[in-house]
């Protein structure tokens, strides 16, 4: 699923391969990702420009203060509506 970790390491690796025009996922977290989800991230990386990766990022942030502050009863469906917003950023 998308997590804000996951989101901050795609950011990184966009980071790392304009500086570096390649990605290096050891150097970059210290260790190897497994083989699949290192080329996922990689892929997505290079899709995504910085201004979507950002946008991201402060919707995690507001998704998570939101649920955070919710009754239970309405986390499902911010949850739900959360995941159109994410969806709608990633277009």
């Amino acid at each position: 699923g998308i997590t804000l970790q996951t989101i901050n390491q795609i950011t990184i690796f966009k980071l790392y391969s304009k500086m570096n025009s390649r990605i290096d996922t050891q150097s970059i977290l210290g260790y190897r990702l497994p083989r699949d989800v290192e080329i996922s991230r990689v892929k997505i990386s290079s899709l995504l420009t910085i201004e979507t990766l950002s946008r991201l990022h402060e919707q995690l942030l507001d998704i998570e203060i939101e649920l955070k502050n919710s009754k239970d009863i309405g986390k499902e469906a911010l949850l739900y509506t959360s995941f159109i917003k994410l969806q709608k950023t990633i277009s």
